[in-house]
């Protein structure tokens, strides 16, 4: 789920429980994507070891 700025502009002082939940979603999100590019980085980096210790059919 994307939400957008004009709705955060839009809940900015209005109500500091929709704020909280809005940030705390942020920060969950945040933290998940985070998490999944190290484990993409983490495999790029055992791919390009990999390769640089031998070419195969992969490549």
């Amino acid at each position: 789920i994307k939400i957008p700025k004009a709705v955060d502009a839009a809940f900015a002082g209005v109500d500091d429980e929709i704020t909280t939940a809005i940030a705390a979603y942020r920060n969950q999100r945040t933290r998940e994507l985070e998490t999944a590019l190290f484990e993409q980085r983490a495999r790029l980096a055992a791919a390009e070891k990999k390769l640089a210790a031998k070419i195969t059919k992969k490549a």
